[in-house]
């Protein structure tokens, strides 16, 4: 494979190359500790090492231990490597505790405020509030995007059934695509501070026709869908490939709007369980919610997110460039394979 490859596109990208350098490779860095297993086997682990950087000893897969299919490879990550699942999400809800911390600072900050704030003054300050509660937030999205970057690239190695030295890996994760994951962190950050600012303003600013309102609230929440579920791209697509920014937002876009029935489906598999808890009104059950999202429901969404975009990329991107990318880390049936070997 040449650097610089160019790939041939589906009809829904421009006639310029998506992808204008080939993809990041396990295995490329002759100097990779992943390159010399024997070098990592030897050295003994206690049982908090091999929580936090996963086992050492741990097999590539081969052809006849990989699962038949991709939720097959989901069942088998939970049953066999729970423990590296975990400690991945661990170390990205890590990055992610500033924000966790600051949401309920400055949510209870706004809140006093409020209440003892003159209710015809609650429109001018509500701004200000806003931009203190969610505007501070966009460089802690940054800081929370750092740890997505390490957790997809090491996750991305189990889907594919390869050894994992977590710290190692996640430490590599971040190192080669921290700018992408932080300038997606930062825009994610702007888009939820609008959208929420907007959503604010309309509870304070009804109008007199109900269709109105409703189209409001409702075109708000369908961009701020629309912006989460452009990540289920986003993400596996900058953790896998070298791309531009440009060519990673459009085709994530892309992606997003040519399966959104799935997308959707995917999205609401992924994240439902853990965004009802964080939607109900108590303080309580939102601080529990987040908490066990962090620390259960990243690693899960991450999975299934990978898996999931795999599958895409398999169809428009991998079957005619990077061929030894399609179906890896599943086993296909043995009619599978032949049907293929035909085409």
């Amino acid at each position: 494979m040449n650097s610089g490859k160019a790939v041939n596109l589906p009809c829904f990208f421009s006639p310029y190359s998506l992808f204008d350098r080939q993809p990041v490779l396990p295995y490329n860095n002759k100097n990779s500790r992943s390159e010399n297993p024997e070098r990592i086997i030897m050295r003994k682990q206690s049982f908090i090492e091999k929580l936090i950087e996963g086992s050492l000893n741990q097999k590539e897969l081969t052809i006849s231990d990989l699962p038949h299919k991709r939720r097959q490879v989901y069942k088998h990550l939970i049953l066999n490597r729970f423990g590296t699942l975990f400690s991945v999400g661990f170390f990205n809800a890590l990055f992610w505790l500033p924000l966790f911390g600051w949401y309920y600072f400055s949510g209870f900050y706004v809140m006093e405020k409020l209440k003892s704030s003159d209710p015809s003054q609650v429109a001018e300050l509500l701004g200000n509030l806003m931009f203190l509660e969610y505007g501070t937030m966009v460089p802690l999205f940054c800081i929370g995007a750092l740890g997505l970057a390490g957790m997809f690239y090491v996750i991305r190695r189990m889907c594919w059934g390869e050894s994992v030295s977590l710290v190692h890996d996640f430490k590599k994760g971040i190192k080669q695509s921290w700018k992408q994951f932080l300038l997606i962190g930062f825009l994610f950050g702007v888009a939820v501070f609008i959208l929420e600012y907007l959503l604010h303003q309309y509870s304070l600013k009804l109008y007199e026709s109900a269709l109105v309102n409703v189209m409001l609230y409702a075109g708000t929440i369908i961009i701020y869908l629309l912006t989460m579920m452009q990540l289920i791209f986003a993400f596996p697509m900058s953790s896998l490939y070298w791309i531009g920014n440009f060519s990673l937002f459009k085709g994530s876009i892309s992606f997003t709007f040519r399966y959104f029935p799935k997308n959707l489906l995917i999205f609401l598999i992924s994240l439902f369980p853990f965004l009802v808890f964080i939607m109900l009104p108590s303080v309580l059950f939102r601080f529990i919610g987040i908490l066990v999202f962090l620390l259960f429901g990243a690693m899960h969404t991450a999975v299934i997110w990978t898996l999931y975009s795999h599958s895409v990329f398999d169809k428009h991107i991998n079957r005619q460039d990077y061929p030894d990318y399609v179906n890896k880390g599943i086993n296909p049936l043995e009619e599978q394979a032949e049907s293929n070997n035909d085409k």
